[in-house]
């Protein structure tokens, strides 16, 4: 097992996947876990599931009534909700993706003022909790949301304009990955 968790890129007390090397934290892993398992128990995180178990048919991807009858969250159903954890799993596993964790802190000068609709991974994660997400679609566009974001605000030869570029085009495939 690595010695840092996949998210926050820290130590301390981890839970280690029986199926990769990634380790995460509890608060860190998507959707966040409450407890570890038991001793006895084995643990395979969600980026140990194969794609074709999380691939959503085109009859499955948009709108309420698609899929599963038993909700998850919202109007997601359960294979949406997992499909979603996965994407933010990835996004925030990636290694180019530690400036969108977070909300842009107030201290950025004009940022709020050119930026009329933030985002960040941590926003998308609470509101995909906590079943605000109707649709997958205003899921995936939430994610996006924060590139085009960087796009506008940062100049594309700066550091986080790169890594801006880099999210975005790790989040297209991720869609092409798992979406209709």
């Amino acid at each position: 097992s690595e010695d840092w968790c996949a998210v926050c890129k820290n130590g301390g007390n981890l839970l280690c996947c029986d199926g990769c090397p990634k380790v995460f934290h509890l608060n860190c892993y998507v959707p966040i876990l409450k407890c570890f398992p038991r001793d006895n128990e084995d643990w395979f995180c969600c980026l140990c599931k194969l794609d074709d178990e999380l691939r959503l048919e085109t009859s499955e991807g948009g709108g309420p009534s698609a899929g599963s009858k038993r909700k998850a969250s919202g109007n997601l159903t359960p294979k949406q909700q997992m499909v979603c954890e996965r994407i933010l799993l990835e996004l925030f596993s990636h290694d180019s993706s530690s400036a969108f964790h977070e909300p842009v802190s107030k201290t950025i000068p004009n940022y709020y003022s050119v930026v009329s609709h933030p985002m960040d991974l941590m926003t998308i994660k609470r509101r995909l909790a906590d079943g605000s997400f109707k649709q997958i679609e205003e899921f995936v566009a939430h994610c996006f949301l924060i590139f085009y974001n960087c796009s506008i605000f940062n100049d594309k030869d700066s550091e986080i304009g790169k890594a801006g570029m880099i999210m975005k085009a790790f989040l297209q495939g991720l869609v092409k990955r798992f979406l209709p």
